[in-house]
Order: C-alpha cells, then structure tokens, then sequence
C-alpha cells in the first residue's frame, strides 16, 4: 500500500498508527506493510511501535527507496526466502517459468487485438503458441525459449510499424531505428516503477530468477517487468506508430548508427507511459497491479502463498 502526503507526520496514537496530511488523517495498525511518498516527519515512537509488532515501512521520493529497518524485520525474512529460491532449481524455473508464461500470453493477446485490427500476424501467433507447448528443464533452456517467441512476437511488428520508422529487428544499446529508439526508453522508465516497487516491499532486485544476477542489474525488476511490457508499454507504443504519432525528423536524433529520442518525442512517449500506467483494470490502476504482483511475489516467497499467481492482461 502506498500513501502520498506532502508535509505528513506519521505518529502513534494508542494503539494505532495515525498518519496526518494535507488530504486529512489516515489510521494504520502497526503490522502494515506501507509506503509513504512524498515529503514530511516521522515521530519516533511510531517506529518503535511499527518495529515491535513487525510492521514494514518505506519511504519514496520520486524512484528512490528508503527502507525502515529493525532486528526480526519482514525485510530480513524476504532476503533470505529469495535467496533459498535462487539456490533451490526447481523453485527458479518455477518462477522464472511464471514470468515467461504471463508474457508470453501477454504477447499473445495484443497479437490477437491486432489480428482483429485486421493486421496480417496469424503466422507469428501460430509460432508463439507452439513454442509455448515446448517442455523445457532449466533456466537456460526457457530463456532460449523465450528468445524464440519474442523473436516472432516482434516480427509480427514488423508488419504493423509504418516503414518510414525502419524498424527490423530488436535492437538495444544503441538502438539503431525510431521504434527501438521510443521502445529502449519507455521499457527504461518501466523497470524504474517495478524497481521502485520491489524495494518498497523488502526485496533485494539484484536477485533474480530469469535474469541471472549480474553485479548491480536489478534482475528481479527485469523479470516483474515481464508481465507489464505488453499492458503497459507494447500497447501505447503500437498506438503510436501506428497512428504516425511520432514524427521521424522532429521527434528523433541520430548520433551515428543510434537513434535516439529527442526532447519532443521523449515528452510525447512520457506523457503516454503515464496515461497508460492510470488505466484501469479490474478496479486498480496498472501501476497499482504492478505493486499488487510484487506483494504476491513477497507472499509466495514467505510461504503465505501455496501458488505464485502473474499478472495476464487477457485474463482480467
């Protein structure tokens, strides 16, 4: 849960949490597990008192986290039940399994969005439905599965972009056409939220299950990410080269072989990443799902959850 407040003051009122803010006053017990953004004073019995009954706090100011931690803490809990999943193989590709699953039926779905806008990717979806029927048994052989479906996931795409953009392949640092150029960036803002999220919960991102830890990558956000690229950044993105939104010559830059954003095309791809994130799916926005998965990630870890459940665009 987080709660914004701009000047708030967290206190301990008998035996609640009372938060004051600007927007009126808020009370919490003192085992929730909460994050408050924004700027403002935290008493210091409240801590004592959210330490005591093992309560989990955060602070956010724009991406970054700052973590309340204590002797016994939730937080301790987590790192080490991530961790036992790491070293246990069989509950990494569970995982890792879980993530490529939900993206690739994420893939599937805004195919078939596409498919009824009357774009020609029938091929491609066939493929990815095949490859999704493979058994795989380790890690390394569901990442090279992964790499097979995303490949015709964005031939597909290349049927659908406008040629002007001159889009492909998928290509990343540096990407080299318009639409890479817009994707690199917006998939860049999207593992800024899921890190964001993740660390409000307790977790180390650097421990991942798809994404093998590599020094500071924060593996873990890439694999979150998984289950959002398509609601969140695949779909304004096809709404907008699809539409012309974007315009080769003043919304991009090119430095060499790269191509970049230029201020233009960066404010129009926020302001769409932005919109998308406030969308509403089942009564929550899809910022909102994404700290939902990250609390249901926590809970299967800590054995509060028999089941790790992802996020699936076409099912909810």
């Amino acid at each position: 849960m987080e709660i914004y407040g701009l000047g708030y003051v967290l206190k301990k009122r008998k035996n609640l949490l009372e938060l004051y803010s600007e927007t009126g006053r808020r009370r919490l017990y003192a085992n929730s597990r909460f994050v408050l953004a924004g700027i403002g004073r935290l008493e210091s019995e409240a801590l004592h008192f959210i330490a005591k009954y093992n309560g989990m706090l955060s602070l956010r100011r724009a991406f970054d986290i700052v973590r309340f931690d204590y002797p016994g803490s939730i937080q301790a809990e987590i790192l080490k039940a991530q961790l036992k999943a790491y070293d246990d193989a069989s509950l990494k590709l569970y995982l890792a399994q879980k993530f490529v699953y939900a993206a690739s039926l994420n893939k599937l779905y805004l195919l078939s969005v596409l498919k009824e806008s009357n774009f020609d990717v029938e091929e491609e979806e066939s493929k990815i439905r095949e490859y999704l029927d493979f058994q795989v048994s380790s890690v390394g052989e569901l990442r090279g599965l992964e790499a097979l479906i995303t490949r015709e996931y964005f031939a597909a795409f290349r049927k659908v972009i406008d040629p002007i953009y001159g889009f492909e392949i998928r290509t990343r640092r540096p990407p080299r056409d318009c639409f890479n150029a817009a994707l690199s960036f917006a998939l860049a803002l999207l593992y800024k939220y899921v890190k964001s999220a993740l660390e409000s919960k307790g977790f180390d991102v650097r421990i991942g299950y798809l994404h093998e830890p590599f020094r500071k990558r924060p593996s873990l956000a890439l694999d979150l990410a998984e289950e959002f690229k398509q609601p969140i950044v695949d779909s304004f993105m096809i709404t907008l080269f699809t539409t012309n939104a974007l315009s080769v010559k003043r919304d991009f830059r090119r430095e060499g072989e790269a191509v970049y954003l230029g201020v233009r095309g960066r404010k129009k791809v926020l302001k769409a990443f932005r919109k998308r994130l406030e969308l509403k799916i089942r009564g929550k926005s899809l910022l909102e799902w994404i700290h939902l998965q990250a609390d249901k990630l926590a809970g299967f870890l800590l054995g509060d959850e028999k089941e790790y459940e992802p996020f699936i665009y076409g099912m909810c």
